[in-house]
């Protein structure tokens, strides 16, 4: 099975432990057989920039399809633009030298939007893994939507 991994982050040089139950993840189903990639926009705050004294933004690694961005804390419409303008781009290319991959999978409805562009374009499914009780408190159309049309919804704990 070819699965595309779309994590809302993903462990970095300058912070290895970000996310590390995503790679775990990936790992895990490579050991299975499974062909799995890793796509999208990892977002870097100041913060980020600060603590690891790296101002360099792009490719994270030649294994997988991730590119670091900036991202403004309190500015969660703004990044979610970038995010998704930046998933296409790469995504396009991931499709010019990959096959077409049969799921998509989804960490966090806040980086959905992407999966939600590839079911409509490209007629591939995905499913949701949601890892943040922020989404419940701020639900909202595109949340709602992204669980609506995801083949599965998968929740981290009996709460969610």
């Amino acid at each position: 099975m070819k699965i595309l991994i779309i994590p809302y982050n993903y462990p970095t040089k300058e912070n290895p432990n970000r996310a590390i139950f995503i790679q775990d993840q990936v790992e895990m189903l490579r050991n299975e057989g499974c062909c799995v990639a890793v796509l999208g926009g990892i977002p870097k705050t100041l913060n980020d920039i600060f603590n690891s004294r790296n101002l360099k933004f792009g490719r994270l690694s030649s294994e997988n399809w991730l590119i670091s961005l900036p991202a403004i804390r309190g500015m969660g419409f703004l990044n979610n633009i970038i995010q998704l303008f930046i998933g296409k781009w790469i995504f396009k290319r991931y499709l010019s030298r990959n096959s077409i991959p049969d799921v998509v999978h989804v960490h966090n409805s806040s980086s959905a939007e992407l999966a939600l562009w590839v079911k409509k374009k490209y007629k591939i499914p995905f499913v949701v893994t949601e890892h943040s009780s922020l989404m419940w408190s701020r639900h909202n159309k595109l949340s709602s939507l992204v669980f609506k049309e995801s083949k599965a919804n998968i929740a981290v704990s009996k709460k969610f």
